[in-house]
């Protein structure tokens, strides 16, 4: 995951011609700060999600329905993390990506009887976007675009379809069982 959010920003980079730079208020304590905000919120969700709520509707139900219940709380969760309760288009497009990771990270879980895997792919996914490349709650942290773009017309529908080619990439080496390869070093 970790990768797959550098290839998004260079994507993005290459699409819109952004340059980066690195931040003027960088400083060893704030990359600290965000680093440790990432991993325990990450932790906080993938134990939440996964460790409890799965765990006990796998318990209960069949794990298929178990996985979907597990996705869509994991969106529903989100809406008020990025704040855009409210906003129909926002929420319809957020528990549609981030369910979909959710789904991700839950069959992850249900492969390895374990919140490792989901954890490290979460993990990676959230440093890089947010600590290093300043797309997170803690704002300018490492690195800066040089400008911002609209998300809005074929550029968002790209960024739209983009975010479903994230986890169905993730889900695909799942089901091949290459991230399963992991479970015996985790």
């Amino acid at each position: 995951m970790g990768t797959l959010s550098l290839l998004t920003q260079l994507l993005f980079t290459l699409i819109h011609g952004t340059n980066w730079t690195i931040s003027d208020e960088l400083t060893i304590s704030k990359f600290l700060y965000s680093s440790a905000y990432d991993f325990s919120s990450v932790v906080f969700e993938e134990l939440l999600f996964r460790g409890v709520l799965l765990y006990l509707l796998i318990a209960y139900l069949n794990e298929h329905k178990a996985i979907a219940i597990s996705a869509i709380a994991f969106g529903i969760y989100h809406w008020f993390t990025y704040g855009i309760w409210g906003n129909l288009l926002g929420m319809t497009l957020v528990i549609i990506t981030t369910g979909f990771m959710g789904y991700v990270f839950a069959k992850a879980y249900s492969k390895t009887n374990s919140v490792m895997l989901p954890i490290g792919l979460h993990i990676g996914w959230n440093w890089i976007n947010n600590s290093v490349f300043s797309n997170g709650p803690n704002g300018n942290v490492f690195l800066l675009p040089n400008q911002t773009f609209a998300m809005e017309g074929y550029i968002g529908l790209f960024s739209f379809l983009w975010f479903l080619i994230i986890p169905a990439t993730v889900l695909f080496l799942l089901n091949m069982n290459v991230l399963g390869a992991f479970r015996s070093k985790i």
